[in-house]
């Protein structure tokens, strides 16, 4: 029976051992490296220009200058000869010169120019009533997120301060209700 117990011993302890030690041998923890990747999206970019003679200034009378408290706009044509759509569009609208009481619009968002084609804009301003004489530079050009902007196109153009209206009563009569042409207190006329 020694000998069954001394041969249990050898095989059994040393089995014994390296089970209660597996979890040393064992990972810890259940962290694996940090690893940082990139994926890029395919950029297909547009080519974008202003049609060669569609920007244009228009105005509520006509004169092709700004007058003070008038409606106007900016109307142009976009074409893409690129091998992308042109999407995210937006107007980029700065004036120098005599700007006073000209409320330009901010950035706005434009529909998307698809390869291969042109399509149309217009762009709304006012001027106020504080507007002076002088002349101001127009410069607009349509930015693309990517970079892929037109060239800019500038207008230069005239701006005219708000002209009052000078009415003068030249002639003019005045009959009471008896035919008389006076006036007097307290009589109808």
């Amino acid at each position: 029976m020694n000998a069954h117990r001394s041969v249990m011993r050898r095989v059994l302890l040393p089995a014994l051992s390296f089970v209660l030690a597996l979890p040393a041998l064992a990972q810890s923890e259940g962290i694996s490296p940090t690893y940082s990747f990139s994926i890029r999206k395919k950029v297909e970019p547009p080519l974008l220009s202003f049609v060669p003679g569609s920007v244009r200034f228009e105005d509520a009378d006509g004169n092709s200058a700004i007058n003070a408290d008038e409606a106007c706009a900016l109307v142009f044509e976009v074409r893409n000869t690129g091998t992308g759509d042109g999407l995210n569009l937006k107007t980029k609208l700065t004036a120098t010169g005599t700007t006073t009481a000209l409320n330009l619009p901010a950035p706005q968002p434009l529909e998307t120019v698809a390869k291969g084609a042109t399509r149309s804009y217009r762009i709304p301003f006012r001027s106020g009533r504080g507007t002076a004489d002088g002349r101001v530079s127009l410069t607009l050009e349509v930015e693309e997120p990517n970079g892929f902007n037109t060239d800019p196109v500038t207008l230069d153009l005239e701006t005219r301060r708000f002209l009052a209206p000078n009415v003068h009563v030249v002639d003019h009569t005045v009959f009471s209700t008896d035919g008389s042409p006076t006036l007097a207190l307290k009589r109808p006329f």
